[in-house]
């Protein structure tokens, strides 16, 4: 996989496809779901997991924007982990999911309000929604690692509260 760049990956329709790579909605979101867990919680050990910057790379940019919304409005609750990211509260991806993440926080409505009566379909509504779709459609490398790790940053504290309650520990 490695002879393509995720920039190549997220330009090239059926690459996916062709690889035998699922990358619907629900495939992504077990991929980051699924690094979390192997790497402890870890947002940046769980980016370059084998396997996650390749998903994300080849998910549709409609794909990759959904998620991202539908995570900031999970993570509403929760917060952001900005000891997460080697920048700390200074780093892009730190910027961007905090920046979803008080949308969804502030958002007075229902989750069908915030993501959409015909969620996951475009346009995404509001300002959120227009972030995760610059996001999600920013097909550029560098572009495409910050939304990875953002999109990880957001699902962190959902999957810590989940872990923790199942413990006992809420």
């Amino acid at each position: 996989m490695s002879r393509y760049t995720y920039e190549e990956m997220a330009r090239t329709p059926g690459l996916a496809q062709s690889q035998g790579i699922p990358v619907e909605l629900p495939d992504v979101a077990a991929t980051l779901s699924r690094a979390l867990d192997t790497n402890a919680n870890s947002v940046m050990e769980a980016t370059f997991s084998e396997g996650v910057l390749d998903v994300w790379a080849m998910a549709t940019s409609e794909t990759r924007a959904a998620l991202l919304l539908s995570l900031a409005w999970g993570a509403r609750e929760y917060g952001v982990y900005e000891g997460q990211v080697d920048g700390g509260a200074d780093d892009p991806a730190y910027v961007k999911a905090q920046a979803l993440w008080t949308y969804a926080h502030e958002h007075p409505g229902t989750s069908e309000e915030f993501l959409g009566g015909a969620f996951p379909a475009m346009p995404l509504p509001g300002r959120a929604g227009a972030q995760a779709s610059e996001m999600g459609f920013d097909l550029e490398e560098e572009a495409l690692h910050e939304s990875a790790a953002a999109a990880l940053l957001l699902l962190a504290p959902v999957r810590q509260a989940t872990l923790d309650r199942a413990a006992g520990r809420d």
